[in-house]
């Protein structure tokens, strides 16, 4: 299985309480970075990340 180790430290987190590599709030982030990719694209402008 290509995802064991990922997949192990979930299970940790949700029975052990252990926190978490990669928090949710690390893929909102993410996500405002590439919307922001993508309005700067559209506009032909840059574009400030709130």
């Amino acid at each position: 299985m290509m995802f064991n180790r990922e997949i192990a430290h979930f299970v940790d987190c949700i029975l052990n309480g252990t926190p978490c590599l990669s928090p949710g709030s690390d893929g909102l982030e993410i996500m405002k970075i590439l919307d922001a990719i993508y309005k700067s694209a559209e506009m032909g402008k840059e574009v400030a990340i709130s």
